[in-house]
């Protein structure tokens, strides 16, 4: 209870000097709210985290923010930023490989030590079939991590071999 009552009153003052920013700029004044919106959108965001973190203290399930391994977006972000974001990722040729792996990531999340282990034994077996001439090019990381997603179940990596 002590700890849910700190964050919540720590949360509740920093919510308030960011209403109090808010409302001291001048709508009229482009340059203002061009260098205010930034650190108020970026408030909003980590206000609404640290609402979060206070049900989960306040449901005795306070070690869920440091220790739950899961796509951290799904409780933080709304429906309409996730498609806000897709659509500006495909919408680059670059960035069409990064959405892809942020879907993996909301769709099978693993660990960052499990993705990364993964890909680069992944990797490192590509390099081996590449000097012995079986394979000619190399795999490259994004596509190593999108094969680590899409391949893990559970503790399990296992890849098709024609991949």
């Amino acid at each position: 209870p002590l700890l849910g009552g700190l964050i919540r009153l720590e949360t509740d003052a920093w919510e308030e000097r960011i209403g109090r920013l808010a409302g001291m700029v001048n709508p009229f004044r482009i340059s203002s709210v061009q260098r205010v919106l930034p650190i108020l959108s970026k408030a909003d965001m980590s206000i609404r985290d640290l609402r979060q973190l206070i049900s989960w203290v306040e449901d005795g399930q306070d070690k869920q923010a440091f220790i739950h391994q899961g796509f951290r977006a799904l409780e933080v972000l709304e429906e309409k930023e996730f498609n806000a974001i897709y659509s500006t990722m495909n919408s680059e040729l670059k960035l069409q490989v990064l959405a892809g792996l942020h879907r993996g990531g909301r769709d099978n999340p693993l660990s960052i030590k499990r993705l990364g282990f993964g890909a680069a034994r992944l990797m490192a077996l590509d390099c081996r079939l590449v000097e012995k001439g079986i394979k000619e090019s190399s795999l490259d990381l994004l596509s190593a991590v999108a094969l680590v997603q899409q391949h893990t179940r559970g503790e399990s990596l296992a890849l098709p071999l024609d991949q």
